[in-house]
């Protein structure tokens, strides 16, 4: 419910630090998860930074259909914005 809230009151949001994540940290990486799966879902952006690239995010075995999927709503959203600079 929060990530829906966030979701409908901001258009963007901005996360600073966003760190690796493995089977050590499933519970974080499942929530990054959800909140990619609810901003893109309500055409939200996510903009944040990370010490490592997009595609080296999920490490390990991080339920790896669920970090896809996320890193193709990722990518997708890369991609628009390109798309609309000028």
């Amino acid at each position: 419910a929060d990530f829906i809230a966030i979701s409908e009151e901001f258009h963007t949001v901005f996360i600073r630090g966003v760190s690796q994540m493995s089977i050590a940290t499933r519970d974080r990486a499942r929530r990054f998860i959800s909140l990619i799966d609810e901003l893109y879902n309500r055409r939200a952006r996510l903009v944040f930074d990370s010490e490592v690239g997009i595609d080296a995010l999920f490490d390990g075995d991080v339920n790896m259909e669920e970090a896809e999927r996320a890193a193709r709503a990722l990518d997708l959203e890369k991609e628009l914005q390109f798309d609309r600079m000028p």
